[in-house]
């Protein structure tokens, strides 16, 4: 899996922002629009954020800051270096989403 460092830039810009809600996962378009990213109310960490245009070449990403709320929540807080023209596809998804998958055996 191709990994992307995706530290908060300070360039000058606008910030997109979203809220995770019950299901603790949060899609997100990233495009020259926004320069930063802050997606919030993850109850917990760690929340991993995915680049999933491609969903044959899932890219990771990692560096970004976590920002604690008044409320106790956290937030994650990003930029995805690079972005082209061509809007990507992102998902974050709270340790909550995540699922325990059972051994699969494959039958003969």
């Amino acid at each position: 899996m191709e990994l992307v460092h995706a530290r908060p830039s300070r360039s000058f810009g606008d910030v997109w922002t979203e809220i995770a809600g019950p299901d603790q996962n949060v899609v997100f378009i990233v495009s020259t629009n926004y320069v930063r990213y802050l997606l919030a109310d993850f109850v917990s960490t760690p929340v991993w954020v995915l680049d999933v245009a491609d969903p044959a070449r899932t890219k990771l990403m990692f560096g970004f800051s976590y920002v604690r709320g008044s409320n106790g929540l956290s937030a994650v807080y990003l930029s995805y270096p690079g972005a082209g023209d061509t809007p990507i596809k992102c998902t974050a998804i709270g340790e909550q989403s995540v699922l325990d998958v059972p051994l699969i055996r494959k039958t003969p």
